[in-house]
């Protein structure tokens, strides 16, 4: 290895301990879960060890005479220093001291040891020291990649899982839901912190039964027809909560339609309608605005009784003197109900509550909803398309009258019909579909055992003769290749991928789902791996409506999105919050991300813009008014509204923050980890989190620089605080504050948010969201601090061409890979660091075309 290379090493920028990562493990301890310890160093010293060097010749200062020089005076039994280097070797292939070792090396290469106020070593010892350790671990970490490769066997994600079956099987299955939740930390695909558990296996089991049920359909055809049309006027459940003697009525009604002023679920149920089987259904709405002198919102909400929650399908504004038309399809699950309701309405206008006056002297606003009717399943033919592609050439054929099932508690219209030749057809279902399923062709017999199974399962025999035994060895054949290995696990050897793996990575990097028959098609006939195909593999799959999963995935995982309901905001101190709200914040991120993507925008643009996309929900929340319309369109920002860029979005900010007030600890550390890369080391174990003054005597400012004031503390926080300091001008729901919120001493609030007057809080102390970063530079507010951060742009550009790459290969990066990542980054920068360009080239990268 020449010192070229080293000194490219020393220079390039440094990987924290925690994302490096030392090669695959093998096959057989994927199936423990996975649990990975830092521990402890103590491993004795051996002058041997010491002394090893198989890539460096002489050298004036070795590794072992610049520890004793420098470094063992603290770090050594009862030292100073937390870490004993007098226990510590350099056999790198025990992983857990590789990684230390690259610990040191990043540590020492960025000057962070010896701390600033001890003396500093000769700069030409520092600099061949790391020349010889850091070829060291480059030699070590190459020898096991060739053997092993970068990737350790991963399985799906439940995500990847949940789409590659749908799209094996064309349905459109809640299937994720009955696996286990991936790991909290990091993105969930990175094989080395998967975990394979019982739960694991019996949730792969449960999802596979219930998609075969959902592509097997021998029950009787749903009744697709209008049903009754829902006037809410005349309807007897609706006005039994008009006429009524009781108090607290809360609908009124004009001459054609019923009043909405606030959600009530309960009452405006459909009464008689109920979903049996899954399917698309359409559901229609006619309604115009009540005493509002602007649009309201008419939201299509659906309820499910099993899990007793409830979502909004679809929301429509209404504008004034206008009688508007609502209309959305959606899927529906057996179980679920349907119900109109209201959005960003109050419950109280000149502090009158309609509970208090009634709706005939309530002055708020309302929704005058005439009729809303529903249709479906809508469903062209019986059996549906997804069973016949299914079952291919096995026939289905249509009952002479309903059979019932004691065992599923079900009726059956059709039957699967068992031919001459069970195992015949068995074969060639399966040789027909596993190839798509497992991503691959099959090898020469690998059919067989499954085609067994199938068999022995029509053998065993049941109580509807032929038909039922065939229905029951479908289910086991294509059961069993929903389990397999082959098709839960990626699979391939170390080195250059074949075109097949190929083509799997890259389905599941841009649409998580499985390789189309395009894909498999230039696979089969090795053409995929060619640069100049790969490239328009890639341009197509980002134009195809599939590529928005990754985009959500991605947003999810790297931006944290996927904890926006960590958090409930207190009602008191922010009344304006809804679930509404919340999907709208997560809508524009998710839409940003994907511009940025399909104009190869600069990543310059994740720290600052002058343009965002809102509906009007979101636009009234950031106080940008003239928008009608809850959908998501792109919006041109004026610099006063201190918005542009991923920090101000409310769904970060939301995210970065508890339901009560802000920290700007958290907000601080997730700039640093998720948008620059370098997330700070977890605080000592003794140390307490730092509990909000909600009373609103104390700021949190105040807080800190009392915390700041222990020695132990005070090095870190000078580089977290900041960023979080500059992020206080947004509360816990990404509004903007002068000011913030309290329930104690304060200001009563004379205002009024989405209609209603808010008077459960009160304004307390101002807020100051300017700081000092930790490199001198200051700051009076966010626009400041942006200038501050786009002077760091090749630091976002880098980490985030880091995330993409490990999102895209499951593994992170490692220390071999630093050139790779380097050389990838300065070819962005030829290219303004555009986003679809990067992504560009991560699929072109070695890192990316090798195991």
């Amino acid at each position: 290895m020449d010192g070229l290379r080293a000194s490219r090493h020393r220079t390039a920028r440094a990987v924290p301990l925690s994302r490096v990562m030392m090669g695959p493990m093998r096959f057989g301890s994927l199936f423990p879960i996975l649990l990975f310890a830092f521990p402890l160093f103590s491993f004795e010293v051996s002058r041997a060890a010491w002394a090893m060097d198989p890539v460096v010749g002489d050298v004036e200062v070795s590794v072992e005479a610049y520890v004793q020089k420098y470094c063992v005076a603290c770090h050594s039994e009862g030292g100073a220093g937390k870490l004993d280097l007098t226990k510590k070797s350099l056999d790198f292939s025990d992983r857990s001291l590789f990684r230390s070792w690259v610990r040191l090396y990043d540590r020492v290469n960025r000057g962070e040891m010896p701390p600033p106020d001890e003396p500093r070593p000769d700069s030409h010892d520092t600099e061949l020291m790391l020349a010889k350790l850091g070829q060291l671990l480059l030699a070590q970490n190459e020898k096991t990649q060739k053997e092993e490769g970068r990737v350790v066997l991963r399985r799906l994600t439940r995500t990847e899982y949940e789409n590659s079956v749908n799209d094996l099987l064309g349905i459109r299955g809640d299937l994720a839901s009955l696996l286990p939740s991936e790991n909290g930390a990091g993105f969930d695909m990175v094989a080395a912190d998967q975990g394979l558990s019982p739960q694991h296996i019996r949730g792969y089991f449960l999802a596979a039964n219930r998609a075969l049920d959902l592509a097997i359909r021998l029950e009787p055809p749903p009744e697709s027809k209008t049903l009754k049309r829902y006037d809410f006027k005349s309807h007897p459940e609706i006005r039994k909560h008009i006429d009524t003697e009781r108090k607290q009525v809360i609908l009124g009604e004009t001459v054609d339609a019923i009043i909405l002023f606030t959600n009530a679920s309960y009452i405006y149920k459909l009464p008689d309608f109920h979903v049996s089987q899954q399917g698309v259904y359409r559901m229609r709405a006619e309604a115009y605005s009540y005493q509002s002198e602007g649009p309201v919102t008419l939201t299509l909400n659906s309820g499910n009784y099993k899990r007793g929650t409830t979502q909004v399908l679809h929301a429509a504004d209404i504008v004034p003197g206008k009688v508007t038309l609502v209309e959305k399809e959606f899927v529906l699950e057996p179980g679920e109900y349907l119900f109109p309701g209201v959005a960003g309405l109050s419950s109280q206008a000149d502090g009158k509550t309609i509970w208090n006056v009634g709706p005939k002297d309530y002055k708020g606003s309302g929704i005058a909803l005439k009729w809303v009717e529903v249709e479906g399943p809508i469903q062209p033919r019986w059996p549906p398309p997804c069973t016949e592609e299914l079952l291919g050439s096995i026939e289905v054929r249509e009952l002479p009258q309903k059979r019932w099932d004691p065992v599923k508690q079900r009726n059956y219209q059709y039957e699967i019909v068992a031919g001459e030749n069970v195992r015949e057809e068995l074969t060639q279902l399966v040789e027909r579909w596993a190839p798509r399923a497992f991503r691959r062709p099959l090898q020469a017999g690998e059919s067989q055992a499954i085609v067994e199974l199938g068999v022995r399962a029509f053998e065993r025999g049941g109580t509807n003769g032929r038909s039922g035994n065939m229905d029951r060895a479908v289910r086991v054949a294509c059961s069993a290749i929903l389990t397999s290995p082959e098709f839960l696990f990626l699979t391939s050897k170390p080195g250059r991928l074949d075109d097949f793996s190929l083509a799997s990575r890259l389905s599941l990097f841009l649409w998580r789902g499985l390789p189309d028959r395009e894909l498999m098609q230039l696979a089969q006939d090795r053409r995929l791996s060619d640069p100049r195909i790969l490239r328009e593999q890639v341009e197509r799959m980002l134009r195809d409506p599939k590529s928005y999963r990754m985009v959500v995935d991605f947003g999810k995982q790297w931006l944290r999105l996927s904890e926006i309901d960590a958090t409930s905001p207190d009602s008191r101190l922010y009344p304006e919050f809804d679930g509404l709200l919340q999907a709208a914040m997560i809508d524009e991120t998710n839409e940003y991300l994907r511009y940025l993507i399909q104009e190869d925008l600069s990543s310059d643009l994740l720290i600052d813009s002058d343009f965002t996309f809102l509906n009007r929900r979101l636009a009234e929340h950031y106080g940008i008014e003239g928008l009608v319309g809850q959908e998501m369109r792109k919006v041109e920002l004026k610099p006063e509204w201190m918005r542009g860029g991923l920090l101000t979005h409310a769904s970060v900010l939301k995210v970065t923050a508890n339901g009560t007030t802000t920290s700007p600890v958290r907000r601080g550390s997730w700039v640093l980890t998720h948008l620059l890369g370098e997330p700070p080391p977890a605080p000592p174990p003794a140390v307490g989190a730092i509990e909000p003054d909600t009373r609103g005597v104390t700021t949190i400012r105040e807080l800190l620089a009392k915390h700041r004031s222990d020695p132990t503390c005070a090095g870190c926080h000078q580089t977290i605080d900041p960023p979080g300091f500059a992020l206080e001008s947004y509360d816990v729901i990404g509004g903007f504050r002068t000011r913030f919120r309290t329930q104690g001493k304060g200001d009563a609030v004379e205002a009024t948010l989405l209609g209603r007057r808010i008077w459960e809080y009160k304004m307390g102390a101002p807020v100051d969201c300017g700081g000092v970063l930790a490199t001198g530079e200051t700051f009076s507010d966010i626009r400041e601090f942006k200038k501050l951060l786009l002077q760091k742009r090749e630091q976002v550009a880098r980490n985030l061409l880091t995330r993409w790459i490990v999102f895209a290969t499951g593994a992170e990066i490692e220390f071999a890979d630093r050139d790779d990542l380097e050389a990838m980054l300065k070819s962005s920068s030829n290219k303004n660091f555009g986003l679809r360009s990067m992504i560009h080239e991560v699929v072109q990268s070695k890192l990316f075309l090798e195991k």
